[in-house]
């Protein structure tokens, strides 16, 4: 059995919410907006990175496969730029020859190490020899988000397999 118990509230009591209190609710919510953007930011920035570099490391992984399928009876290549790269077709790029073009979003800088030090993808191509699907030498990429200190790197080996 349930018993309810009934209270009456006196009648000078001011009924509703005052614009003091309506205020401090609104500036709370305003703190934890404030305090969720921020790394959302933050998580959406370094998510645009992570995709920069599985693009392009797919980009390499591609052209090593069809080059050893010899499919199309042609070698496939990837042509790095500090600001994207081009899927192509063929012993070196031309508009004729290129498949696919990517942008880097987010502010990324793609560097190539080298003996002589850090230099800017300009132009850089990675080619794959028909058949062996190797490469004339190694190569090892830096991807730099601009604006952090954070880095990444790719390394494509001379048999032209892709590590990250």
């Amino acid at each position: 059995m349930i018993f309810f118990i009934k209270v009456k509230l006196p009648d000078d009591l001011p009924r509703g919410f005052t614009l003091v209190e309506i205020l401090v609710v609104i500036a709370l919510m305003l703190v934890i907006v404030g305090i969720t953007v921020g790394p959302l930011a933050a998580w959406e920035r370094d998510l645009s990175f992570a995709r920069d570099i599985s693009e392009t490391e797919s980009a390499i992984r591609k052209a090593r496969v069809m080059t050893r399928a010899s499919e199309g009876d042609s070698q496939y290549g990837v042509r790095l730029d500090s600001d994207g790269f081009r899927f192509f077709r063929g012993s070196e790029w031309s508009d004729s020859g290129e498949l696919k073009s990517y942008q880097f979003t987010g502010g990324v800088t793609l560097k190539l190490n080298t003996t002589e030090g850090e230099a800017e993808a300009q132009g850089e191509e990675i080619v794959f020899q028909r058949l062996t699907a190797t490469v004339d030498e190694n190569y090892q990429l830096l991807f730099i988000l601009n604006d952090s200190e954070q880095t990444s790197e790719l390394t494509v080996s001379r048999w032209g397999i892709v590590e990250n």
